[in-house]
């Protein structure tokens, strides 16, 4: 079912008692949504929500958590990390969901790409868009709050006078920013807006460019920010992209999980997903240190042109361990 159609269902009550499960399937993994939806479930059907990492349990555990039930209670498990299962172990968490009936309700996120599929009849697949409208915003707003009055009205309204489309997650920051401005909001649409929604273009898009090496998509994204931002901010955010993503990989490779989630919470999806895996964790680091020395050289009256050459540089794979 489609976004509108699942929202419906969830405000309804009941659905949790009904699917044994709910599977999330988006391009990108919009986690403030599906903390959300889980929140929203747990709130109307009165069900405990337990968050399981499926990417360092056990499987066997997981499976006889899911199979039993203390008294008849039921609960709401929220199973996260799937994308990041290598293909063995992926392909049996698959099967497990596409063949699971209960006692509890399982909710999972995928990736299009991954062929899991509630089969059950009363399984719920949820096809969530790349982007959240101005008639989806309302609708999130009334999933949360049960309510949508008159200032959070007004508030969407000037919202999304100035972008058409968003992300899910920036959506639900929006409603949290709305609750602490209450009626003072025209200021915050009109100044600082533009700084926290970039009109349909994202620095997320912009990293998973870069760690993918697409130049050409990378440069005309890019394009888009010339101007917004000053060539400090630039520095710092690649850097912390890089020092995230250089961590990332030398844990993953210890097959440390626990561990590399918790400092690539803000790297790309598809870096985290498969990228990791082909990156030479020094060639990284280099570009890091390159970063931190046109840091020193900005902030001493060096040339402003740093970044550029960072960019340069880095598509011309002069990082990379000769």
């Amino acid at each position: 079912m489609d976004l509108r159609t699942f929202f419906n269902a969830l405000q309804a009550g009941g659905l949790s008692h009904k699917a044994p499960v709910i599977l999330l399937r988006s391009n990108h993994y919009p986690l403030l949504l599906c903390s959300l939806i889980t929140d929203t479930l747990s709130r109307v059907d009165d069900f405990r929500v337990q968050a399981i990492d499926l990417s360092v349990s056990d499987e066997a555990t997981l499976a006889a958590q899911c199979a039993s039930t203390f008294l008849g209670e039921r609960s709401l498990y929220w199973l996260y990390n799937l994308p990041l299962l290598d293909a063995a172990p992926k392909k049996r968490m698959e099967a497990f969901l596409s063949n699971y009936q209960g006692p509890h309700c399982l909710v999972v996120f995928a990736l299009p790409q991954q062929q899991v599929s509630p089969i059950s009849a009363d399984g719920v697949l949820v096809d969530i868009p790349d982007t959240c409208d101005k008639e989806l915003f309302l609708e999130l707003v009334h999933v949360s709050q049960g309510t949508v009055n008159s200032a959070m009205q007004l508030f969407a309204q000037q919202l999304f006078a100035s972008t058409q489309h968003m992300s899910f997650d920036t959506a639900c920051l929006m409603i949290q920013y709305a609750h602490l401005l209450g009626a003072h909001h025209t200021v915050f649409v009109k100044h600082w807006l533009g700084n926290l929604v970039p009109s349909e273009r994202s620095l997320f898009t912009l990293s998973q460019q870069l760690f993918a090496k697409n130049g050409r998509s990378f440069f005309a994204a890019w394009a888009g920010f010339l101007g917004e931002y000053p060539e400090l901010f630039w520095v710092s955010f690649w850097s912390e992209q890089l020092w995230r993503a250089t961590a990332y990989i030398r844990l993953m490779q210890k097959n440390n999980r626990a561990e590399a989630e918790k400092v690539g919470h803000r790297l790309p999806f598809s870096f985290k997903n498969k990228q990791w895996s082909l990156w030479d964790p020094v060639e990284l680091a280099a570009a890091h240190s390159f970063l931190q020395s046109a840091d020193f050289a900005l902030k001493n009256g060096g040339t402003v042109f740093s970044i550029e050459l960072f960019y340069a540089k880095f598509f011309a794979n002069d990082f990379a361990a000769k």
